[in-house]
């Protein structure tokens, strides 16, 4: 009996939602895949593993996390529309929606709904990812990428890629070419800052280029309708003053600010300053 995702148009709505996901994260993905070469941790893992310090996680069975920044919240039940689910302490923001932000102060159990053509797939609040804005891996094309950065309560993010060929036999390795760049978004006097550091810049490629930056969770009212932006490459441009647009609009309880018309390589530190009054 033929499965194709396509013959149903229910379940081919719902697989290019999850699957259109799935590609935007392959550089989150790719570098768990990395931390789980190099230590052992796993991609997908229970919820204690990362919140072992709250008892609630210990015997949650119906909800896993990806590395410790992805919750999520899947339907097991046939033709469920809701689900009961468990969040740690923080703020979790839904990656479809990026309006509905479920706040937890000492973790809390939901009902949230689960629409038949959706999964609840949460970001962990002070986390920073790097998707890509095309459905292939090839780095021999220029790759679109953006910085969504989450914010947690205190108005911080960090978050990490991982960078190679994709063709060497081990990641990381002594002699293999790769890259880490670590990444870093701070709210201060009014100012938002963008900054990212590379770790072991030995690969190299100018194929993989950020265009847009999005911040979430920024406190309601505190940014205007056009921030300021001012983009310092520090390495290749020395210091020149790059193109970038930036706009902001509420979502929900917060605000958030979206960067696009940039064309920045990923792989040179740079600092993105926003000036959100």
């Amino acid at each position: 009996m033929r499965q194709e995702l396509y013959l149903w148009k229910s379940v081919a709505e719902s697989a290019k939602k999850a699957l259109g996901l799935r590609y935007r994260l392959l550089p989150y993905y790719y570098t768990q895949m990395f931390y789980a070469h190099k230590s052992g941790t796993p991609i997908a893992r229970p919820l204690f593993f990362s919140f072992p310090e709250d008892p609630h996680t210990y015997g949650i069975n119906t909800q896993f996390l990806i590395g410790d920044a992805l919750l999520v919240s899947p339907v097991l039940q046939p033709g469920a529309t809701s689900v009961e689910a468990y969040f740690p302490k923080g703020r979790w923001f839904n990656l479809f929606h990026y309006a509905e932000i479920i706040e937890a102060p000492s973790g809390q159990e939901i009902t949230i709904q689960a629409p038949s053509d959706t999964i609840n797939v949460h970001a962990r609040g002070g986390s920073i990812f790097v998707l890509q804005n095309t459905t292939t891996a090839s780095l021999t094309t220029r790759t679109s990428l953006e910085i969504l950065a989450v914010l947690d309560e205190e108005g911080n993010a960090t978050g990490e890629v991982f960078v190679d060929d994709g063709e060497v036999v081990e990641m990381g390795g002594d002699v293999s070419e790769w890259t880490i760049i670590r990444f870093t978004c701070r709210i201060e006097g009014g100012k938002a800052h963008v900054r990212a550091a590379v770790v072991n810049g030995t690969y190299w490629t100018d194929k993989l280029v950020v265009e847009k930056v999005v911040i979430l969770g920024l406190n309601s009212g505190s940014t205007s309708a056009l921030p300021t932006v001012h983009i310092e490459n520090q390495l290749i441009s020395a210091g020149k003053v790059l193109a970038g647009k930036a706009s902001s609009s509420s979502r929900g309880r917060f605000d958030s600010v979206e960067i696009t018309g940039l064309s920045q390589s990923i792989l040179e530190k740079f600092h993105i300053r926003i000036d959100l009054v």
